[in-house]
């Protein structure tokens, strides 16, 4: 059995034809005018695209933060006063002419932008030092029960070599952030490798030494209390203190 429909009338049909053709060009008309907002920009207003920062890869766990650590400055060619108990840094811990080798005199008062007026340094502007020395006071390399307390330590290092000069840390003052490299030992002290390497709090006031750039890149108007941690060179990211990396090693 098959199912039946009235038939439509022509009228009817003919009316049916043309709303189905007005449909159609409605439609069309509203692609076309799709296609022209598309081409002239009028359109819906759209948010503008979130801005984006770099920030530096993620630094390695096993490296304490080391927060609230009062943070000095000093130079390489600064003389020994009563600020720095008479110590002068014409030479370095690792380094007989530590003036000679940087390239002059890092004079805090002349600067042009992160470096002294006077000359391009030859070795990098950003430096700090920490109380801990791989090496003791007559030049030979410490036992391997002190060195050891050294996250990396994986053995005695080459002939003339150091364990920590030139290692790398990340240090921040009320939310900026620069890097350096360690170049020399201090503020007062060479044994202190519970604070530097296993997070305890330091022996003496100040934890830390920072150079003039560093100071002015962090705007600590000479001291201030900053953290810091140790960081990889491969996780260092770039800026200032990439500008001369210091590679050398020690000239006793």
């Amino acid at each position: 059995m098959h199912d039946t429909f009235p038939e439509v009338s022509p009228w009817r049909r003919r009316r049916r034809l043309l709303a189905l053709a007005a449909a159609g060009l409605v439609v069309l008309g509203a692609i076309a005018f799709s296609v022209q907002d598309l081409q002239t920009g009028d359109q819906a207003p759209k948010a503008p695209p979130t801005s984006q920062t770099t920030q530096p890869p993620s630094t390695p766990s096993g490296y304490p933060l080391h927060n609230a650590i009062t943070a000095t400055m000093f130079w390489v060619g600064e003389p020994g006063d009563t600020d720095n108990k008479g110590i002068s840094n014409v030479s370095s811990a690792w380094v007989d002419n530590w003036v000679k080798e940087f390239g002059g005199v890092d004079n805090p008062d002349k600067r042009c932008g992160y470096r002294p007026c006077a000359f391009v340094p030859k070795e990098n502007a950003f430096y700090f030092a920490l109380p801990f020395n791989d090496y003791d006071s007559n030049g030979n390399l410490k036992a391997a029960a002190i060195l050891q307390q050294i996250p990396w330590y994986k053995g005695p290092p080459p002939a003339r070599q150091s364990l920590v000069k030139n290692r790398w840390i990340e240090v921040s003052f009320q939310g900026k952030t620069a890097y350096a490299q360690w170049e020399d030992v201090g503020p007062f002290g060479e044994n202190d490798g519970a604070y530097v390497f296993k997070g305890a709090a330091p022996q003496q006031h100040a934890g830390l030494d920072l150079s003039p750039a560093m100071n002015d890149y962090l705007n600590l108007s000479g001291e201030g209390t900053v953290s810091w941690r140790f960081v990889e060179a491969t996780h260092v990211p770039n800026g200032p203190w990439k500008q001369v990396v210091t590679a050398s090693g020690i000239s006793y």
